[in-house]
């Protein structure tokens, strides 16, 4: 059975943030001569003993704080990922709450195209306000043909279970000199990059390989009913294998993709499909006929594949940017926290399959 790749809409996010975070977006300054928020300036006024309480990024951020329903803190501020989107913020017209999660949806992603595989792979991204559980589909549902106009069609009740998420909390924490906010001109760009890199970093470590302990969210490689393959001289014949699983769990093969750590890239470069084809398992950016990628957010002797439109990432708020402005006083050195909190589910197991310690 193929499986909705629509964004999913969280109905326990409460009418009244709904209703404000809709209000915010529509809201934004947009087109060519919109300012545009400074992440360069909003850390320089947080180093300042009154903090960040005026101008635009004072404005935008004490708004998004307001909609989430939190009070606005001056030293600490939470930055919605359109705000660091290089793209113009363009705002849609929403004519309910519920269709505030598409839009945001689409604010995440842009702003972390490139920085995130899972996210450019299709994951679907959940903007949340408290614990959610999503329904999923663990049984088929079989279509009944009629042989006659007094046929009756069979009732088949799916068999249904639940996905929780649950905010888990990543904090990432770097100090830089007060002289280089001064000196550089390009520490807007630097200071993006490193920020949304390390987010995309924390989402894809948890969404591929996440323990599910430890205060980690449960990735795609622990979540029981995802296809295992044995890793051990995985061949030509082995790839197929779990090519074949994803389609047989009902996923379109155009929709999926292979990750792998860099040494499995290099051993399945390396080996033929078949003997004499000269034409190895992993050629270029295909693997097995799909689009492959390699990465040191997967062990380096694994290889996963799927639909990563099966794959949930409920975000809570943005990004938490707090300012220590006295982490080494004596020579002049900040430090900057950064904190995101968020949890990946699979809302359909069948849908992936992976191979460790491949040889």
């Amino acid at each position: 059975m193929n499986q909705d790749h629509r964004p999913i809409v969280s109905r326990e996010v409460p009418a009244s943030i709904k209703e404000a975070l809709r209000d915010f977006y529509e809201e934004l300054p947009r087109g060519p001569k919109a300012p545009k928020f400074s992440l360069t300036r909003c850390l320089t006024e947080m180093h300042s003993p009154r903090g960040l309480r005026d101008g635009f990024e004072r404005e935008l951020l004490g708004s998004f704080a307001l909609a989430l329903g939190r009070h606005y803190d001056p030293h600490r501020v939470s930055i919605p990922f359109a705000a660091l989107c290089q793209r113009d913020m363009h705002a849609g017209t929403a004519s309910t709450g519920g269709h505030l999660v598409a839009e945001e949806q689409g604010r995440i992603v842009d702003a972390m195209h490139g920085f995130s595989i899972a996210l450019d792979a299709g994951a679907q991204v959940i903007p949340a306000t408290g614990n959610l559980s999503l329904p999923r589909n663990v049984g088929g549902t079989a279509a009944t043909w009629l042989s006659t106009e007094l046929s009756l069609t069979n009732e088949v009740s799916p068999t249904v279970a639940e996905v929780s998420l649950v905010p888990k909390t990543v904090g990432v924490y770097c100090e830089f000199s007060s002289l280089v906010s001064k000196l550089s001109p390009q520490l807007e760009f630097f200071l993006r990059r490193h920020l949304l890199g390390a987010v995309g970093q924390a989402f894809d470590s948890a969404a591929f390989g996440g323990s599910g302990a430890s205060g980690q969210p449960l990735g795609i490689a622990n979540t029981p009913g995802v296809g295992v393959v044995a890793g051990a001289a995985l061949s030509w014949a082995g790839v197929r294998t779990i090519r074949r699983a994803a389609i047989g769990a009902g996923c379109r093969e155009e929709r999926l993709m292979f990750i792998g750590g860099a040494t499995t890239q290099d051993i399945l470069a390396g080996r033929e499909r078949l003997a004499g084809s000269a034409r190895a398992i992993w050629d270029g950016t295909d693997c097995a006929g799909l689009r492959a990628v390699a990465t040191n957010r997967l062990p380096l002797d694994a290889l996963l594949c799927g639909d990563f439109g099966q794959l949930a990432l409920a975000i809570w708020g943005g990004i938490e940017l707090e300012i220590n402005p006295f982490a080494n006083f004596q020579v002049g050195v900040q430090g900057a926290r950064v904190m995101v909190s968020m949890d990946v589910g699979v809302l359909n197991p069948g849908a992936f399959s992976v191979a460790t310690s491949v040889t």
